[in-house]
C-alpha cells in the first residue's frame, strides 16, 4: 500500500499503469510549490490502497509528455482500467485535489481546463521544448505511436521500424518489453522502435489485423517486410531484425 506519492518515468510508467489500481499522473517541471507538495502527500494518504498518486517530471520524459499531450504544468491526468477519466493543466492544488477525489469516487467530475494560462509565457517556452523533442532526440528508446502519427513515424521513416502492438494488461507484452527497449538502444540510428497501444488505437489494430498481442512487424521503406505474433526469445527477434537493417 502506497500512502505517499510515488515517482515514475518513461521507463517505468507502464509498470505503474499495469498495477490494476487507478492512477493519477501529476506532471511537474522541477519541484512543485510547497502547497502542491503538501496536497499530494495528503491525497496519497487519503486514497492509500484505492489508487496511486504518481509524479512524473516533464523534462527527461518526452514519451509521456507526447502521449498525454502535456502543454502546461502542473498537469493531472487520471486513469482507470487503462482509460483516461479526467485531465487538467496549469493546475492549482485545489484542481489537483478535485481530479484525484473524482478518480477515487469521492467527488464530482471536475471541469477540464486546457486553455493557455494568461501569465505563462515562460511555461509556454518550456512546454514547447518538451513537446518539440523528436524521435531522433530520444534515440535509443521506443516511441509511442498513435493513429494520428503512425504514417509519419512508421510509413515515412527513413530507417526500418519495429512496430510493437501491445496493451498494459498483456502479460507476454510485459515479458518482451525489456527486450524491445534493449534492441531500441542497441540499434539506435539503424532501427526505430514504435509502440502501439491497441486499446488506445483501435483503428491501427483493425487496419493491420492485430488479432493477438504482442504482434510485431518490421516496416522498411513503407512496406511490411516481416511480422509475427507472440513473445519470441531475444535471439530469435534479433535473427529476424538484423537482416532488415
Amino acid at each position: 500500500m502506497f500512502d505517499t506519492p510515488i515517482t515514475t518515468s518513461d521507463l517505468s510508467i507502464n509498470k505503474v499503469l499495469s498495477t490494476g489500481l487507478p492512477v493519477a499522473l501529476v506532471f511537474l517541471d522541477g519541484a512543485p510549490s510547497s502547497e502542491i507538495t503538501e496536497e499530494l502527500k495528503r491525497l496519497a494518504r487519503e486514497t492509500a490502497g484505492d489508487m496511486l498518486v504518481v509524479q512524473i517530471q516533464v523534462k527527461g520524459n518526452p514519451q509521456s509528455v507526447q502521449k498525454y499531450d502535456i502543454r502546461w504544468v502542473p498537469a493531472v491526468v487520471t486513469i482507470k482500467a487503462g482509460k483516461e477519466m479526467s485531465r487538467t493543466q496549469n493546475a492549482s492544488a485545489q484542481d489537483i485535489r478535485a481530479h484525484i477525489l473524482y478518480l477515487a469516487g469521492k467527488g464530482p467530475r471536475p471541469v477540464e481546463v486546457q486553455e493557455k494560462p494568461a501569465n505563462s509565457q515562460e511555461r509556454k517556452t518550456s512546454s514547447d521544448s518538451w513537446r518539440n523533442q523528436t524521435s531522433s532526440q530520444v534515440a535509443g528508446k521506443p516511441i509511442p505511436v498513435k493513429d494520428n502519427n503512425f504514417d509519419k513515424e512508421v510509413i515515412q521513416s527513413s530507417i526500418p521500424v519495429l512496430v510493437d502492438f501491445w496493451a498494459t494488461w498483456c502479460g507476454p507484452c510485459r515479458m518482451t518489453e525489456p527486450v524491445v527497449e534493449k534492441l531500441a538502444h542497441e540499434y539506435q540510428g539503424k532501427l526505430k522502435v514504435a509502440k502501439v497501444n491497441v486499446d488506445e488505437n483501435p483503428y491501427l489494430s483493425q487496419k493491420y489485423n492485430v488479432m493477438s498481442i504482442p504482434t510485431m512487424m518490421i516496416v522498411k521503406n513503407g512496406q511490411i517486410v516481416d511480422r509475427w505474433m507472440g513473445a519470441l526469445p531475444e535471439q530469435t527477434m534479433r535473427n529476424r531484425i538484423v537482416p532488415k537493417i
